[in-house]
């Protein structure tokens, strides 16, 4: 979507809010010097103590949050009636106002006043400045922002508007009323996308999950079924007020819930997101600190109180928050699977449940106040016309009379009552007892009302503590199954994995996790298996490095000594026997044969030496020829079988060949000699980075504990040594004897990355 066409709706949403501002603002421009009652009320008649210092109704604090039921003894129904009544009284008038404020109904006088331009910049003007705060501020994130970050910007923006369109049409809630259901709603709207913007800033939770619009949109729907509640139930104040008090209450939650997301993203931040969180937080604390204390005592309070202290200081919050996302909202987020934050959010969430349980028992203890307040009254009512009836006559002027006309609440009720008090008054008995009679229906029609009222609230008990148990259970299944996925799973898992590694194998690697923590420590375990192989290979190459140093010396050491012995004393010996043997015999000279054989057998010797220390089989051909060919003399002298599989011959070093055949040698002179084999299998093959060497037979094999070992087996311990090799003698299992070499002369493949 171009960004012309994602900003045509935000501009469509906003120019509704600035509308509906406009249009409550000529609204109350239009009440400038009118009269007024000295006080504000609410469509269904409850007294507001929204207002300025020095209104009439100061001087009857018990009035605020009461409901008027008549003005000067006529019952009213509906609120215009109060400023119908009033419109042509001069300024300073007193007007007497009945009130009923739960089971007791009172008059009191309130003096007319005229509404100023002061009162219409303090209530109206209030309202609608911070509102277009709040609508502009969303509107500017939405703008500068929403391409890059709109899993933050579109809550932001939706609870801007909701503000802006509460505090726009909050001027309507004090008449004409036209806007009222669109006030309730963007009211509950606002809490909801508070909750929105709690788990979309500074942390988003289940960006891109198929259940995250799923739960957004149970949120919204519940506060529009929230707001239709409030409207439906407008006039009647036995559920339209617990219900504002729910809203308050979930206002006031909704904004201790962003404070914890803040307050659980603020240490997790990097460092260079701090300073947005700091904006925010102090936005948000801007909320809390003062308009949100008068909203938790509101329903309480017994004062006026000013629009510019209850809602000034809400303009700070988009104005911060704004601030806030431009800083350091995501470009791209990502889902977050942080297992501390989860089982914040869990407990939250429990938090949360625990305290909409609150809420429901609130509901339904307020609910019992109410209806016992209506039957306190309803009783009274009921009381005062058998008291009536009982007095006949002789009350036409007494107080039974009196106390009836003011316990009535309604224009037929009233309309009885004086009907009644004039037929006592004239002396007609007959025709009050008919007038009493129809009023006592009245009541005693209510009282079956006010039955079935407390039947129905009665019964809500046990399912509100199924619910509760219900919810209570769940809840901890929850808890357990979560902390055994998200924490105990995972740490079994690196269990799993360092004990592998413990072993030995340091090419084992941990699977990566969801959760940043053990993706963390995974990381953390498969770096130190790597560091760990990264020393293992050193080593190795360092000890091949030092076996092939070892082994050139060696040989180098070697063919030194038989070149000086060919090239030095054998000459020198092969010269002198020469002139020995070209000599005439001389008497006394028959000795000369002997020393010309002694020379002889010392050339022998020596030359053995030279061939020992380069064994012509190794002269001319490889390590595989030298070792086949030795082998196959043998086995064709003694008649036996051979088989050779000699693949890894070629890739063994130089400085090594010598003594590896020599071993293969003597091994396969043992077997022929000592074993009485009728079979040898001979092995020389490269498995990893190990060179195997394998001689074996069928033959009666032998214990090397209880053995006595020649001098060959020793030799050829001495020469695995020599090599590094490890050198293994024993049975074979289907019989014989084995001989295996194991000669290391590299490290094995490197690993894998473990990212």
């Amino acid at each position: 979507m171009s960004t012309r066409r994602s900003s045509t709706p935000a501009l469509l949403v906003t120019a509704a809010v600035v509308l509906a501002t406009a249009v409550c603002l000529v609204n109350g421009a239009r009440r400038i010097g009118e009269p007024f009652p000295g006080f504000l009320v609410a469509e269904n008649r409850t007294v507001f103590s929204i207002g300025r210092a020095g209104w009439s109704i100061e001087r009857v604090p018990r009035a605020f949050f009461s409901q008027v039921i008549a003005v000067e003894r006529r019952p009213i129904t509906r609120a215009e009636e109060i400023q119908a009544a009033i419109a042509d009284l001069p300024e300073g008038a007193e007007v007497n106002y009945r009130f009923r404020m739960g089971p007791d109904i009172f008059a009191a006088p309130v003096t007319v006043q005229r509404f100023g331009v002061g009162d219409f910049f303090a209530v109206y003007g209030t309202y609608a400045a911070v509102g277009l705060v709040f609508a502009l501020a969303g509107l500017w994130a939405w703008l500068r922002l929403a391409g890059a970050a709109r899993a933050s910007i579109l809550p932001f923006f939706v609870l801007c508007q909701a503000v802006g369109f509460a505090l726009g049409t909050a001027g309507d809630v004090y008449g004409p009323y036209w806007l009222v259901p669109l006030y309730f709603a963007a009211q509950c709207v606002t809490f909801a996308s508070l909750v929105h913007l709690a788990v979309s800033y500074p942390q988003p939770l289940g960006v891109g999950s198929r259940w995250r619009p799923v739960g957004l949109g149970l949120l919204y729907a519940a506060a529009l079924a929230l707001a239709v509640g409030l409207v439906a139930t407008g006039e009647d104040v036995f559920l339209y007020v617990p219900l504002l008090y729910v809203m308050y209450l979930l206002l006031a939650n909704a904004i201790f819930l962003y404070l914890g997301a803040l307050a659980m993203g603020f240490p997790a931040a990097e460092s260079e997101a701090r300073g947005g969180l700091r904006w925010a937080l102090a936005g948000a604390l801007a909320v809390v600190v003062l308009p949100a204390m008068i909203f938790l005592v509101y329903p309480i309070l017994r004062q006026s109180i000013s629009p510019t202290v209850l809602v000034g200081p809400l303009a700070l919050f988009p104005l911060l928050t704004a601030s806030a996302l431009a800083r350091d909202a995501p470009e791209k987020p990502q889902p977050r699977t942080s297992v501390r934050l989860r089982l914040a959010i869990l407990f939250l969430g429990a938090v949360e449940t625990s305290f909409l349980i609150a809420v429901a028992v609130f509901w339904q203890n307020n609910s019992w106040a109410q209806l016992l307040d209506d039957l306190t009254l309803n009783q009274r009512q009921q009381a005062t016309v058998e008291q009536v009836l009982a007095e006949g006559a002789s009350a036409a002027n007494g107080a039974g009379l009196a106390r009836l006309a003011g316990l009535v609440q309604t224009e037929p009720e009233s309309r009885l009552a004086s009907a009644a008090g004039e037929a006592l008054r004239s002396g007609d008995r007959d025709a009050a007892q008919r007038e009493l009679a129809a009023l006592g229906r009245i009541y005693d029609e209510h009282a079956l009302r006010l039955e079935a009222r407390r039947r129905w609230i009665g019964g809500l008990g046990v399912p509100v503590l199924a619910g509760l148990l219900l919810i209570a259970v769940l809840q901890a299944v929850a808890f357990m199954l979560a902390i055994r996925r998200w924490l105990i799973g995972p740490l079994d898992r690196v269990a799993a994995a360092t004990s592998v590694i413990a072993t030995g194998d340091l090419a084992h690697r941990l699977e990566p996790e969801r959760s940043e923590e053990f993706s963390r420590l995974g990381g953390a375990v498969n770096a130190m298996a790597a560091s760990l192989q990264a020393i293992q290979r050193r080593v190795e190459l360092a000890r091949a490095a030092r076996q092939r140093a070892a082994g050139a010396a060696r040989d180098a050491e070697r063919r030194r000594l038989a070149r000086e012995l060919h090239d030095g004393i054998l000459q020198d010996l092969s010269a002198v026997r020469l002139g020995l043997e070209s000599r005439e015999p001389i008497a006394g000279e028959s000795s000369a044969a002997g020393v010309v054989g002694a020379i002889s057998g010392v050339i022998a010797a020596i030359r053995a030496v030279v061939d020992d220390l380069r064994p012509p089989a190794l002269r001319g051909g490889s390590l595989e020829e030298a070792i086949a060919g030795h082998a196959r003399v043998l086995a064709w002298a003694q008649g036996i079988e051979l088989s050779l599989d000699l693949p890894g011959a070629e890739t063994v070093p130089e400085w090594a060949a010598r003594d590896l055949y020599r071993i293969a040698q003597e091994a396969t002179a043992n077997a022929l000699r000592h074993a009485s084999a009728k079979r040898i299998w001979i092995r020389l093959v490269r498995e990893g980075g190990d060179t195997i060497l394998e001689v074996e037979d069928d033959g009666v094999g032998f214990d090397v504990e209880t053995s006595s070992l020649g001098s060959g087996v020793q030799g050829m311990r001495e020469r695995a040594a020599i090599l590094g090799a490890e050198l293994d003698l024993g049975r074979r299992e289907k019989g014989g004897t084995r001989v295996r070499l194991i000669l290391r002369l590299q490290t094995p493949p490197p690993a894998t990355d473990p990212a």
